[in-house]
C-alpha cells in the first residue's frame, strides 16, 4: 500500500484524471449556462418544435440538469480528488 500512495503512484494519476474531469465538467457547464443565457429563445423555439415542452418545462429542465450535472461533477470527481490528495498528504 505504502508503495502506491508514493509520489507518481497509481492513486497520483486518479487524481490527475478526477481534476481535469472536473475541470472538463465545469467547462461544459458553463458553455451550458451560457448557451441558455444567450441564446434561449432560439433553443426554446427548435425544444419546442422536436418535443412539444412549454417554455416554463424548459426552464425547469435546464435548471434541473444543470443542478444534477454538478452534484455529479462534485460527488464524482472533485470530492474522491480531494480524498485521494487527503490520503497521499498523510504520513
Amino acid at each position: 500500500m505504502e508503495d502506491l500512495l508514493k509520489k507518481g503512484g497509481v492513486f497520483d494519476g486518479i487524481a490527475g484524471v478526477l481534476i481535469r474531469s472536473f475541470f472538463m465538467g465545469v467547462a461544459l457547464q458553463l458553455v451550458w449556462f451560457c448557451s441558455i443565457l444567450f441564446g434561449a429563445g432560439w433553443i426554446r423555439t427548435v425544444s419546442s418544435q422536436w418535443f412539444g415542452i412549454t417554455p416554463r418545462e424548459f426552464e425547469i429542465f435546464n435548471y434541473y440538469g444543470m443542478a444534477f450535472l454538478k452534484l455529479c461533477l462534485f460527488m464524482f470527481f472533485l470530492i474522491p480528488y480531494l480524498a485521494i490528495k487527503m490520503m497521499m498528504n498523510r504520513k
